[in-house]
């Protein structure tokens, strides 16, 4: 067992019995959470009556993952019972997706806002950013050090789904193909992006351009600031790459040290 696997001198000689007792209640209440608060969200935003209160319940979805997953995950010394822990939160959030689904209403085309080929995707979406929380844990050994990766991720998570709002000061300041390039960074890691592309066929919401985001960003507001078209497997690309790199470097490192 190595080092990182060990928080305690105990949990060496612990039985399997009691290593599932004691992550038993954490892995509780990441499901609970998972679900309590996009179901909250849900039905505080009229219960699917529109495709704002589906919009709503995703996005509420998506930053649940990215916040809970590297929290939860890095109360756990072992790579066995992190990706455990996160990978509760993830399949939690498959839960609330199979929820929108079967209660998923029409659009004015006659198809469902939520479609079962959306939930396959959204749910790959999640799983890449709840993935990269989980990597980003195991970058250090100590509980203090795992918990502080877990907040540094976390803030990037949400310095990315808000990309819309900080890159305005950027935008203003550059032209041409450096605004271009801008633009497309800010879409393609933002991956509430790609969840809006996966629901693109039946709600047809594009973020930048509806209600308050349209007065918060300018994106999309002029041709030199349009965003490239982004794919469902945009965000799972970039966060899956992200939880692979992370979780690469931790193993390369910390072999060479046993070395």
């Amino acid at each position: 067992m190595t080092l990182d696997e060990q928080e305690t001198p105990a949990a060496q000689i612990q039985p399997a019995g009691g290593r599932l007792r004691r992550h038993g209640w954490p892995i509780l209440a990441a499901v609970t959470g998972t679900v309590a608060v996009p179901m909250a969200v849900f039905v505080a935003t009229g219960s699917g009556e529109s495709p704002e209160s589906f919009v709503a319940t995703l996005l509420a979805t998506l930053a649940w993952v990215a916040l809970a997953s590297p929290i939860f995950a890095a109360g756990a010394g072992g790579w066995f019972w992190a990706f455990f822990r996160g990978g509760c939160v993830v399949d939690a959030s498959g839960a609330v997706l199979m929820v929108l689904w079967l209660s998923s209403g029409s659009s004015a085309a006659g198809e469902s806002y939520i479609t079962f080929f959306s939930v396959m995707r959204i749910y790959c979406i999640y799983a890449a950013v709840g993935l990269a929380g989980v990597a980003a844990t195991r970058c250090s050994r100590s509980v203090t050090g795992r918990h502080a990766s877990a907040i540094v991720f976390v803030v990037a998570v949400f310095a990315a789904l808000s990309t819309p709002m900080w890159v305005n000061g950027l935008l203003n300041s550059t032209t041409g193909r450096t605004s271009d390039a801008i633009v497309t960074c800010a879409v393609y890691v933002n991956p509430a992006y790609s969840v809006f592309s996966a629901t693109s066929e039946s709600i047809g919401y594009v973020w930048h351009a509806r209600g308050l985001m349209y007065n918060l960003t300018i994106i999309g507001q002029d041709g030199s600031a349009a965003p490239p078209p982004v794919q469902w497997y945009t965000a799972v690309v970039v966060w899956g790459a992200i939880a692979g790199i992370l979780a690469a470097t931790t193993l390369l490192h910390r072999r060479g040290a046993a070395t």
